[in-house]
């Protein structure tokens, strides 16, 4: 079993959580993707607009 877990912190010091599993392999690749592609694109946005 693979977990994905991401933390996002707000400038106004609000935490969010999420938190994947799965039996397969791939979570790799999805790290890889939120890495590379979510947090450059959200870093410096407004929370409340997604």
């Amino acid at each position: 079993m693979e977990f994905i877990v991401v933390r996002l912190d707000t400038d106004e010091g609000i935490t969010g959580w999420g938190i994947n599993w799965n039996y397969t392999k791939g979570t790799r690749a999805v790290k890889t993707i939120i890495d590379e592609t979510y947090a450059p694109n959200l870093k410096g946005r407004d929370p409340l607009f997604y």
